[in-house]
């Protein structure tokens, strides 16, 4: 998975619907552009901490 599809976009899917397979989502979602920048990885930081929850186990 990685460098074919961002762990951002991953959890943004899987949000949408928590019960997709893996390969459902990756093939929704576009390759992400080249660089991030600062306001990439807080996105990803948000999305990280939203994706955990209290009871689930941690995913990164």
């Amino acid at each position: 998975m990685v460098g074919v599809v961002h762990e951002a976009h991953v959890l943004a899917a899987w949000r949408a619907d928590p019960l997709a397979p893996v390969s459902e989502i990756m093939a929704r979602v576009r390759k992400p552009p080249q660089g991030l920048g600062d306001i990439g990885h807080r996105r990803l930081h948000r999305a990280r901490l939203a994706a955990r929850t209290k009871g689930r186990q941690k995913l990164f």
